[in-house]
């Protein structure tokens, strides 16, 4: 039997995977918090069991290892279960659901 899963419930489903299991170690803070943190610090590091999953680099940031700005880069033991479990599709979603949370615009996903 072949069952049809249209995209958006593929994205709603992977939205509250991230939910559940990509929550920073303290929780998230107001969307003015990072803004003015990336303002001052030029990217913010995002904990999950006290290891960083994913980095934020803002606009004003000059990194040697990365050309694009406004990137949000998720390190390999994060990228890679993510992958293992949602090929691609996790990417745009992830952009997505971290937007939301902070209020940051995502311009370039990076998985290393």
């Amino acid at each position: 039997m072949r069952y049809l899963i249209s995209e958006s419930r593929i994205h709603n489903f992977i939205y509250e995977y991230l939910e559940k299991n990509y929550h920073p170690d303290y929780g998230w803070m107001s969307h003015d918090y990072y803004k003015n943190w990336v303002k001052r610090w030029g990217n913010s590091d995002f904990y999950i069991n006290d290891n960083v999953a994913y980095v934020y680099v803002g606009p004003d940031r000059d990194l040697d290892i990365l050309n694009e700005k406004e990137s949000l880069i998720v390190w390999e033991k994060t990228s890679h279960e993510l992958t293992k479990r949602f090929g691609d599709l996790w990417k745009p979603v992830m952009a997505k659901w971290f937007e939301d949370h902070t209020g940051l615009e995502v311009k370039h996903l990076d998985a290393l």
